[in-house]
């Protein structure tokens, strides 16, 4: 396939704002895209794991990953990308590229929507995860919804998100935020106390960086408070 670039923006689910676009090559022989730690710690975003790559020449390679959302013309999906290094090339891999529905064009030499294949009766079933991913990329500005404004439609869709995110990293503080305010839309309000005191006694030992706390610690107070009658 002839090489080409595209425009990617990137940001931090808890904190939009500080969003980051870059423009890469399109690797339709990367699994995930690959971003460089730089732009990654400005966003303030945690290291999920590390994996295995196979490299051109056969070695291996571990790299971490984060979590994150992404963006591109118009479409936006959450998603999962490797921590480049500085010598790492940074660029846009398949995960990506069909998170957010899109295609890779060797003639216009730009990523275009497409339409998925589906899985067959006979072919192994679905992801789940992968369908909670694309209902919650379904859902304009979830995060916001979420955490700015307080009100997401679908708080068992917002419950399951933080699971899975706390599935891939017990630690991360936004998913277990967002449990909190989950369980007491959902009126599961000792649950939501017991994940609220889990919160505070992460926080103590481990401070939240400057962008998390913009975020996030509102959303604790008022939490709080609705939960202080329990």
């Amino acid at each position: 396939m002839g090489s080409f670039s595209a425009k990617l923006r990137v940001w931090n689910p808890s904190s939009p704002e500080k969003a980051e676009e870059i423009e890469a090559l399109v690797d339709t022989g990367a699994a995930f895209s690959w971003i460089h730690r730089e732009r990654l710690e400005r966003m303030g975003l945690a290291v999920l794991r590390r994996i295995g790559f196979r490299a051109i020449d056969g070695s291996i390679v571990e790299r971490e990953t984060a979590a994150v959302w992404v963006g591109s013309d118009g479409f936006t999906a959450p998603d999962i990308v490797v921590i480049a290094e500085r010598n790492d090339m940074e660029v846009i891999g398949v995960h990506t590229i069909e998170g957010l529905g899109l295609a890779a064009d060797p003639v216009q030499k730009k990523l275009i929507p497409t339409v998925m294949p589906a899985l067959k009766a006979s072919e192994i079933a679905r992801d789940p995860d992968k369908d909670l991913l694309e209902r919650v990329a379904g859902i304009k500005d979830f995060a916001g919804s979420v955490l700015l404004r307080d009100d997401q439609s679908d708080w068992n869709l917002a419950k399951e998100f933080a699971e899975f995110l706390l599935r891939l990293d017990p630690s991360e503080i936004f998913g277990q935020v967002v449990l909190v305010r989950a369980h007491r839309h959902l009126g599961n309000s000792v649950v939501a106390l017991d994940h609220l005191r889990h919160c505070r006694d992460q926080i103590a030992k481990q401070p939240l960086l400057p962008v998390e706390a913009e975020v996030l610690l509102p959303v604790l107070f008022k939490e709080e408070e609705f939960l202080s009658h329990v």
